[in-house]
């Protein structure tokens, strides 16, 4: 289930002509994010059109860590916290797995 509509007072990150509106995400997040936006725009010789198209399809997933990161910083209950925790885990790595794809 992707998740979205986080707050509209929440400050803005600017990386190039996109932006994610976040509350307090982690420096790994916002780097993996800014890598995802360069990588994907090498990888469509920076067609504007198709830049767009692929952030408009991948930006929820990213709003989705974002936001279940701020869940985890305000939980209380352990085991909800374990399963967050266990969900970023897995969700860093296939993040940084396609990262790492988009350097190939």
């Amino acid at each position: 289930m992707l998740t979205r509509g986080i707050s509209e007072k929440a400050p803005t990150a600017h990386y190039g002509q996109h932006a994610m509106t976040f509350h307090r995400i982690s420096p790994q997040l916002a780097s993996l994010y800014r890598l995802f936006l360069r990588g994907t725009s090498v990888a469509v010789l920076n067609s504007n059109s198709a830049k767009k198209d692929i952030r408009i399809l991948y930006r929820p997933i990213f709003e989705e860590a974002a936001q279940t990161e701020v869940r985890l910083s305000q939980e209380s209950n352990p085991r909800a916290r374990l399963h967050l925790e266990k969900w970023l885990r897995a969700w860093n790595k296939r993040g940084m797995f396609f990262v790492h794809m988009l350097s190939l």
